[in-house]
Order: C-alpha cells, then structure tokens, then sequence
C-alpha cells in the first residue's frame, strides 16, 4: 500500500475525480522486508489494516528492526521461509515488539523467532516482557519461537525491588492467541538484593516466559520448555530476611482467564527461594503455571512433564526455607481449574532449604491449589513427587515433607473423573534433632471435599517420619492413596497397592505412630462399586526406653466419622504392625498393631452388598525384655467405633494382629471379620474362614473370630462357618447379640438357628455359593430356604443369587451373602 499521507491524498481526490491505480499500488498488499521496505518497522508503517508484511529469512537486529510498534493496524506480520529461518534478534538490549495503541484482533504475527530480548527498568511502559509487551491490545501470535529472552533484575540497596515480569511475553488488559508457538529457555530478572536489615530483598521476576494480567489469552498447541521464573533477592544484613521465588516458571497469570489446550509444559521451573543471615524463604510456586485469581482451562492433551517448583534457598539462617508448592501447576486466592484429557508427569514441588532448621517440601507434586476449585477428567498424574524438606547433616529443627504427591487443594473442592492417579509420593521429611511427621496424601490430599469417579488410584505412598532424638518420633503419613479431610465420595474407582507411612524410631520418647488409611484416608467418606486391595497402613516406629508406636489404623480405608460402603470389595489391605522394643537393655514398650485390616470407622458405619476378604490387622511390636507387650489389632475385616449396619456383605479369611511377649504379654485382636463396638444390626451377611488371634503364638489369644461385638445387637438371615478365635471364646460370634435365622457353627441360641455345614461351592464371583442341585451340585445347602419370608420381603436382596448359574432367590429366602448377578 501506498504511504500514509499519498493515500489520504489520494481519499481527496476521489470525491472529484476517477482514481488511476499503479501497477505499484496493486501490489502493495503485501509488502516485502527488505525490497519495499529497508526494515520491518519501515514496512509496518507503510501498511494498511488487511496487509501483509513479508519478512525475508535472515537475521534482524538494531533500530527498525527492533521496539516495532504496529501503530493500532490489523495486519499480518510474517516471516518467509518459518521461524527457524526469519530470526528478531533483540541482543539482549532492547524488546522485539510493543503492541500497545489498541491493536485490534485481526493483528497476526506469525512464523518468526524472537530472541534475546529483554525488558530493563528503564524500558518505556515498564520492565516487564523481555520479548513481547501487549498492554490495552489484541493480536494472535502463530508458528512463532521465543528464545533466551529475560527481563531485569530488580534494584538492589535500601529499598530492593522485584524483578520484571514476564520473561518473553506479557499481557495486561489484552486479548490474546498463541498457536503452535515455542517458548524456550526463558527467564524473568532476580529480585534486587536488600542492603537493609528492615527491608526484605526483592522477590523473583513472575512468569518465566509469559505473564498475563487482568486478560483473556487462549494457548494452542504450544511448547514450553526450559523457562524460569526469577530468584529471591538475598539480604547482605544480618537480621535482613528475604525475597520470594519467582512464580509461574513458564506462565504467570494474574485476574485472567486462560485457556490452554495440546501444549506441551516440560522442564521449567519456579524460582529459587532468596537468603538472607536471619530468615529464607520458599521457593516459587508452579513450576509451569502459576495463577492468582483466575480461571485456568486445561483441555485436549496437554502435558506437563518434569516440571518444578521452586526450590528453598541454602543458607546460613535460623529459619529454613520452603520449597514451592506446585511442581506442574499452582493456583491460589480462589478461581477455578478445568483439566480434560491432560497428562502430568514427573513433576515435583520445590525441595525445602537448609539452615539451622531445615525447609518443608513443596506442597503438590503435580497442582497445589488454595481457594481454587479443581475438576479434572481423562487425566493422568504418574511419578510426580511433592517435595523433599532439606536433609543435609542435623540441623536443630525439622520439617515435613510436602503432602499431596500428585494433587495438594487447601480449602477447595476436587472432583476427578476417568483419571489415573499412579505412582506419585509425598515429600520426605528433613532431618534433624526434632521429629517431623510424615507427609500426607502420597497421591491426592485435599482439605476440602473430594468426588471420584472411575478413577485408579494405584501404587502411591505417603512417607515416613522422621526419627527424633529428645522427642517421639514422628508419625507416618495419612492417606496412601488419598487424604481428604472433608468428605470423600467416591464411586467406580479402584484404590490399589497404596502405602502410608511408617512411624520413626526415638531414642528417649515414644516411638511415632504409623499413618493410617493405607489407601483412603477421610473424616467422612461414601465408596460405591470400588475396589480397595493391596493397600497397607504405616508401621509404628521403635522405641528405646518408652512405648512403641501403634501400627497404623485402616489398611484399605480410615474414615474419621461415618463411612458408607456399598458394592464394593476391600481384599487384601494391611494396617500397620506396632513398633518393637529396639534394645534390649533399656526395655520399652511394644507398641500396639493397627486395628481394622481393612476398615477402620469411627463414626457410623454402613455396608452393603460388598465384600471384605483377606484383610489383616497389625501384629504388635517385637518386645525383646519390655515391661509390657503389645496388643494385636482388631477387626481383621474391618473395625467400628460407632453403630453398624451390615447388610449382604461377605467376610471371609480376615485375620487380627497378634499380641507380642512381655513381662506383661499382649492379647491378640477380637473380631476377625468385623469387630464392632456399639453394636448395630447384621443381615444376610456371611462369615467365612475368618480368624481373631494365633492359636499357635498367642499369649492371650482373640475373642469373636467371626464378629465380636461389645455392645447389644442383632443378627439375622447369616451363615458363620469356619470362624477361629484363639481365645476359644466365641469362635463365630463374640457379644450377645439377637441371633435369628442363621447358620452358626457349633450353634447359637435363637428362632431360626441351627449348625450344619453350608455347602459352599465354588463360582463365577469366588468360593461362597451356596450348593443347589438347580444349579448343577449335588445337594441342596441346608441354607437354600432358610429365611424368615420370600425373598422379594428383602429389598438388599433384589437382583443377587446365591446360585453358581446367577439365577434370581426369588423363592424363600436363603441365608448369608447374596453374589450381584450382574
């Protein structure tokens, strides 16, 4: 097109007489760097809204080729030949462009490279976005590269400040695509250090590649590797303190909305914490992404992989640093966050520093969330890590790990579908002459509410205190699988192989308690058609002089208050052994085992139609000369504080801990199926090859090998059968329970009772039909038309069997556990 002022003249003209266009202006739409214009600033201004500046491959640098300014036009901005062949290259000395005359959306700049370039506290409009500066504006940015730019450090002195923001990009107040663009190796200034003892240094430039302030930016098909958000500030006084780390390692976003989708985030990371004589401070949070306020939207296929956050800084000080919570993602004051289709993957928080107490670990080795509500669907979080406390030598204070080794919410609400949540941890604890705790949550920790459905949470672990030298040792960590402190609903998921953590050994105090809910942990929690197995409770630690640390409780489920359990089967969970007498010559304690093998409820408890089998409570601790033994734990299947109700439900082949030798010896656990202590109401269930204690090592054996029950209840429509109890005492049933129209071996007083053996077969969905010659076999079961009326009386019955070919009880009712047909 032709110059401005030829054009307006030509506008003149027009009203009198015909225009004659030149071959020249014809072909002035598209407009080349160099040939029509010497340089690119020269061929933006020479073009009109719907032009194209061509830029020819090669390298632009120095004045006109820099600071471009596209004067409020809507036009396109191209490089020939891609990015890899048309380079900006700002030398470190200058910004590439500044979109900033309310440019509307039509503004392209796509397929160049925009390199070195860098935001100083002298630049026009501020020292943040080394590459791109979009204020009050829109464009979209396509097939573009943005390499090694940074952005200032902040001042130093008496009043430090922060360094700038924004790496290679900012947005404030804009409207914003980027598509199939790279953002490589990109990092924000340090904070200024403070010459001050009253005055804290800077904090760490936010953002590592972009920040986004108060706008609506959309992120396609992008890749983000290598960017940093800036270091602390450190303080040169001795009573200085410190700056924060940088947040946002790649993107920083502030008041916006965000939405990414097919991005890859991989390698980048939060800022190192600062220093100073007296106080550090934590690391930057989100190692990709960091959000205050704002709504992020994650959708088709984005990952983030080995990403992290920022870690604690080392340094000679009182008080240690923090690592940064967010390894892959961090949101805080509220907003909210949709992730669909989305893969995090060896991300971590930020490691903790060291001084004479060493820093907690990063909370959340993939997303760490205060205040933001998190949906997530068709996600997968493998092998991220919250972070490591500091653990160099024996600092004289310690501290936790982080918690949450795939997902870490505080005061927010969770709810995952579809997803897998596999193979993460929870940081580990420092080291030092104080004990620190365990961390939490070795695969989601939620203080909030929690929803799941048809997820596999699988192969996580909350970790180990830490042992304490002139204090108890610490506790394991909660929640191997997952921690929810509100209410857990969880529904279609399985929760398999997880760990809590084992308690820690001391020398002169009580050994630390291992951490309960192997798999879940929750003060409330609803489980419908889930799987629970293979997942085990924390050991207690050991003990010198005092008492071993009880084995954790809970080995599949630990449930603070009431827990409602329906179509579900809980296999082959542990809680935790008590911790041993560690020498013989001082003579402590053993500590107790974990009760509920497991189940562990402490408020109401509701089961229905599932199955608990092959679950073990925790033996006592090893007592070389104690005082006193241990207690084994009770209710191998499961353990109730509150009132019961057990409808349709199968135990079979649970086992209690068992009590360990001492001057005084500890009994074995009561209750090898269920142990109950309140009570509560038991129907149709079936309690098979159950066990409460060791015949052959008990020093005082277990009572209720099948059910024991501490207070009044009642039972109806059950088959006992099998059922040990090393005690001798109520091999089928402990209490004095109501008994009607059950199967008791070795009888039980009641309307309906008697003892013959039930003739359990083999079948599609395990080993406890009932024989049935309709069926096949060659008998009836004496328990095939037992019950007290026809079984459509009995809605917990409606489409279940206890025939091997899943024909419908539509008849008498029979007794014991009824299989789903479906």
């Amino acid at each position: 097109m032709k110059p401005a002022s030829v054009a307006f003249a030509a506008t003149l003209l027009s009203a009198c007489v015909p225009v004659v266009v030149s071959s020249r202006t014809a072909a002035a739409d598209t407009i080349r760097v160099p040939g029509d214009a010497e340089t690119i600033q020269e061929g933006i201004d020479l073009a009109v809204d719907g032009d194209v500046v061509l830029i020819a491959a090669g390298v632009y640098t120095g004045p006109g080729n820099v600071d471009l300014d596209p004067r409020g036009k809507g036009i396109t901005i191209r490089g020939e030949g891609g990015a890899a062949a048309c380079i900006i290259d700002a030398e470190g000395a200058s910004r590439a462009f500044e979109i900033t005359n309310g440019e509307p959306d039509t503004l392209l700049i796509e397929s160049l490279s925009v390199r070195n370039g860098f935001a100083s506290l002298s630049a026009k409009r501020g020292p943040h976005g080394g590459g791109i500066l979009v204020t009050d504006a829109s464009a979209t940015f396509r097939d573009c590269v943005f390499a090694s730019c940074t952005t200032t450090d902040g001042n130093s002195g008496d009043a430090p400040t922060a360094g700038g923001d924004g790496g290679a990009f900012c947005v404030i107040r804009g409207t914003v695509r980027v598509e199939g663009c790279e953002f490589v190796d990109n990092r924000c200034g340090a904070g200024g250090e403070s010459n001050s003892h009253e005055k804290d240094g800077g904090s760490g430039g936010r953002g590592g590649a972009v920040v986004c302030v108060e706008s609506d930016v959309q992120m396609t098909g992008n890749r983000f590797e290598g960017n940093t958000a800036g270091s602390g500030g450190t303080s040169s006084q001795r009573y200085g303190t410190r700056g924060q780390g940088g947040a946002g390692g790649a993107i920083y976003v502030l008041n916006s909305t965000l939405t990414v989708s097919s991005s890859v985030f991989e390698g980048n990371a939060g800022g190192l914490g600062g220093g100073g004589e007296r106080r550090t401070t934590s690391g930057g949070f989100g190692g990709a992404i960091a959000t205050e306020g704002a709504t992020l939207l994650m959708t088709r296929s984005s990952q983030f992989r080995s990403n992290h956050g920022g870690d604690g800084f080392d340094f000679v000080a009182t008080y240690g640093a923090g690592g940064g919570n967010g390894g892959a993602v961090s949101m805080m004051e509220g907003g909210a966050y949709t992730a669909k289709a989305c893969v995090f993957e060896g991300n971590r928080g930020g490691t903790g520093g060291l001084s004479e107490s060493v820093g907690r670990g990063g909370h959340g080795g993939a997303i760490f969330s205060r205040g933001a509500a998190i949906t997530g669907k068709r996600c997968r979080f493998s092998g991220n890590q919250a972070g490591d406390a500091g653990d160099d030598g024996l600092p004289r204070f310690t501290a936790s790990g982080g918690s949450g080794g795939a997902l870490h919410l505080d005061g927010a609400s969770l709810i995952l579908r579809r997803s897998f949540v596999t193979d993460n941890r929870a940081g580990f604890a420092g080291g030092g002459e104080e004990a620190s705790w365990g961390a939490d949550g070795g695969g989601v920790y939620v203080n909030g509410d929690a929803w799941l459905k048809k997820c596999d949470v699988s192969r996580n672990r909350a970790t180990h205190g830490k042992k304490g030298y002139f204090s108890p040792g610490g506790r394991g960590g909660h929640g191997g699988g997952v921690i929810v402190t509100g209410t857990a609903t969880i529904t279609k998921s399985i929760i398999a192989d997880n760990l809590a953590g084992n308690g820690d050994y001391s020398s002169y105090e009580d050994g630390g308690q291992g951490g309960c809910g192997g798999g879940v942990y929750a003060g409330r929690a609803s489980m419908t058609s889930t799987v629970v197995s293979g997942n085990t409770a924390g050991t207690g630690g050991g003990v010198d002089e005092q008492i071993g640390g009880d084995g954790g409780r809970g080995g599949g489920v630990f449930a603070e208050g009431d827990l409602t359990m329906e179509d579900c089967l809980v296999a082959d969970n542990i809680a935790g052994n008590g911790g041993g007498d560690t020498w013989v010559y001082y003579g402590g304690d053993a500590g107790n085992g974990g009760a509920g093998g497991g189940i562990w409820c402490g408020g109401r408890f509701t089961i229905s139609a599932t199955v608990v089998s092959g679950n073990r409570s925790g033996d006592a601790g090893i007592a070389y000369d104690a005082p006193r033994g241990g207690s084994g734990g009770s209710g191998g299947g499961a353990y109730a504080v509150g009132e019961v109700t057990a409808r349709n439900v199968l135990f079979a082949r649970n086992r209690t801990g068992v009590g360990s030798e001492g001057h005084q010896s500890g009994r074995d656990g009561d209750g090898g199926g269920l142990s109950a202590l309140a009570g509560g109401t038991i129907e149709f269930c079936t309690f098979a090859d159950n066990r409460a204690g060791d015949p052959d090592n008990a020093f005082e054996g277990g009572d209720g090998g099948g059910v024991a029950l501490a207070a009044a209840g009642s039972i109806s429509h059950g088959i006992f059968w099998g059922n040990d109890a090393a005690s001798g005492i109520g091999e089928q049933i402990h209490g004095e329970p109501r008994v009607s129209y059950c199967d008791v071996m070795g009888g039980f007083d009641g309307e309906g009772n008697f003892d013959l053996d039930p003739l359990f077969v083999a079948g599609p969905a395990g080993d406890f039909y009932l024989s049935q010659i309709a069926a096949g076999q060659g008998a009836d079961s004496p328990c095939v038309n037992a019950g007290s009326d026809e079984a459509s009386s009995f809605p917990q019955l409606r489409g279940t069997t206890t025939r091997t070919d899943h024909v419908a009880d539509r008849s008498r009712a029979d007794l014991g556990y009824h299989v789903p047909r479906s």
